[in-house]
C-alpha cells in the first residue's frame, strides 16, 4: 500500500503491545493482507477510549482504517468498527480464557504475512462456535483448535491413514506400523490419541468425555508437532491455564455464571 493511501481492514485482534505514551503496536490477522502490525492511539478518556480498549481485547472482530507510516512498515489504524460482537466470549471467563489461548497460537503460529481465504474463514467460523459453545465444547477447543489450524496451514498429521497399532512419524506426518525404532516416532497410545483428535469437530470433541490428562497430551502433542514443522519452538504461556483450569468432567467443568469449576475427583 503506498505511503498515505488509506483503505479498509477486516481484522482478528491477536495482541496490543504499549510502544509509546502515546501509541500501542496491535497485532491483528487481516483478511486483506494477513497478519500486520498496526499503530494506533492511546490518546482519549472516557467513553472513546474504553471503546477502543474493547474493539482491541483478543480475538475482537473488527474493521479499522488503515493508511501507510512514512518510513515504517507499521500502518495506522483508526475508526474501529465492530464487525462480530462475540458476546458470548467476551461475557464468559472461560470463554475468555480461551480466547486468549486463541489470540496466542495464531500469533505464534501464522508468522507469514500473506493473506489467505481459507485461514480467515477457519478463524471467523472458530470464534463463532466458541462464541455459543456449551461447557462440554470449551474444555475441549483448544487441542482441536490447534490440530485444525495446522490443517489449514498444510502441516497437519494425515490421520486418514491411522489404523490400530499404529504409529505417528512425527517428521513426515504419516502413520505407519513399523515398530517405534527411532524417536520421529510416536508410540501407540500417543499416536492414537492424534488420531482421535484429527478426526474430531469442535462439536463432537464436547461429546467425546476425553480426560483432562488426555485434552493436555493432545494439546502437548500436537504443539511439539508444530514446533518440528515451523522449525522454532511453540510455546503458550496461555496453554498452561488451559492445562490447570478446565475440569476432566464434561458435565460440569464451567458453572453457570461462566467461571471455572473444580471436580475433586479429577486427575492430572
Amino acid at each position: 500500500m503506498a505511503t498515505g493511501e488509506s483503505k479498509t481492514l477486516e481484522v482478528i485482534t491477536l495482541r496490543r503491545v504499549r510502544y509509546s505514551d502515546r501509541h500501542s503496536i496491535l497485532t491483528v490477522w487481516s483478511r486483506q493482507q494477513g497478519r500486520v502490525g498496526l499503530l494506533i492511539s492511546d490518546q482519549g478518556s472516557g467513553r472513546t477510549a474504553s471503546r477502543l480498549r474493547a474493539l482491541t481485547m483478543p480475538v475482537s472482530v473488527v474493521e479499522c482504517n488503515v493508511a501507510g507510516k512514512p518510513g515504517s512498515d507499521l500502518m495506522t489504524a483508526s475508526k474501529f468498527m465492530v464487525k462480530n460482537p462475540l458476546a458470548g466470549i467476551h461475557s464468559s471467563p472461560a470463554k475468555g480464557m480461551v480466547a486468549t489461548f486463541v489470540a496466542e497460537a495464531v500469533n505464534a503460529m501464522l508468522r507469514q504475512s500473506a493473506p489467505d481465504e481459507g485461514v480467515w474463514h477457519f478463524l471467523t467460523e472458530s470464534l463463532v462456535f466458541l462464541d455459543s459453545a456449551r461447557p462440554a465444547d470449551i474444555t475441549a477447543f483448544p487441542p482441536v483448535f490447534i490440530f485444525k489450524l495446522a490443517e489449514v496451514m498444510g502441516i497437519a498429521p494425515d490421520v486418514a491413514e491411522y489404523l490400530p497399532g499404529s504409529y505417528l512419524n512425527m517428521t513426515e506426518g504419516r502413520f505407519v506400523t513399523a515398530a517405534p525404532i527411532d524417536s520421529r516416532l510416536l508410540d501407540s497410545r500417543d499416536s492414537q490419541l492424534i488420531a482421535m483428535l484429527g478426526r474430531a469437530s469442535f462439536a463432537s470433541a464436547g461429546e467425546a468425555g476425553w480426560t483432562r490428562a488426555e485434552r493436555n497430551r493432545m494439546l502437548d502433542l500436537m504443539l511439539g508437532y508444530i514446533s518440528l514443522h515451523l522449525s522454532t519452538p511453540v510455546e503458550l504461556k496461555s496453554a498452561t491455564v488451559f492445562r490447570s483450569l478446565f475440569d476432566a468432567s464434561p458435565a460440569a467443568p464451567i458453572l453457570d455464571n461462566g467461571t471455572v469449576g473444580v471436580h475433586k475427583t479429577d486427575t492430572p
